[in-house]
């Protein structure tokens, strides 16, 4: 399955990355952090991806990504919540928080 096909599978938060943007390696570092702590507090198996420019290009012009970071949090293709720019943890949380408990929704109307 190719990567963008993945995309659309299911619930899944992706990062859009560079190698050498310092922003983009905070924002990692904080989904490494809240993505497994929330699988787990609202049992919800939502995927995690990395995108680097680098590597995803196409990717990027499929979802119009211009800048980075950006967070897509996506439900069956669709997306839920995109937050661009330097990282703010509050809002990250906040944003994170929602989706999940949207995720727990679609999953219990099944």
């Amino acid at each position: 399955m190719k990567t963008s096909d993945k995309l659309k599978d299911g619930a899944v938060v992706v990062l859009f990355s560079s190698d050498t943007c310092h922003p983009c390696k905070v924002m990692k570092q904080n989904l490494d952090n809240l993505i497994p702590l929330y699988n787990g507090r609202y049992c919800a198996n939502v995927h995690y991806a990395i995108l680097y420019a680098e590597n995803h290009k196409d990717i990027f012009d499929e979802y119009a990504v211009r800048g980075v970071p950006q967070v897509l949090m996506m439900i069956d293709g669709e997306v839920i919540h995109h937050i661009d720019g330097k990282p703010n943890t509050l809002l990250l949380e906040a944003r994170l928080i929602d989706f999940y408990r949207k995720v727990q929704g679609a999953t219990h109307d099944e």
